[in-house]
């Protein structure tokens, strides 16, 4: 777990084919799917207090997925 200002923008960690979603934990979130060492990894930026996109879309590293904040269930701005 990360803390983070709210608002902090939040940039994809790597290359992949990404999806926005919405738990009661998690609040909003965005999933990142991608190829390590030739086996499929999936990241996952929750608590977001919005997303740079909606749906599904391919993101570069370093891009802007979304801003930081504290949805679902959280007790302060952090991201895991």
């Amino acid at each position: 777990m990360v803390g983070f200002g709210l608002m902090t923008p939040i940039t994809a960690t790597h290359d992949g084919a990404a999806i926005t979603g919405e738990g009661p934990g998690a609040g909003k979130y965005v999933a990142i799917k991608s190829m390590c060492e030739g086996k499929e990894v999936i990241s996952f930026y929750y608590h977001l207090w919005d997303w740079a996109f909606s749906g599904e879309k391919q993101v570069k590293r370093g891009e802007v997925i979304g801003r930081a904040d504290d949805t679902g269930r959280s007790e302060g701005s952090h991201l895991h």
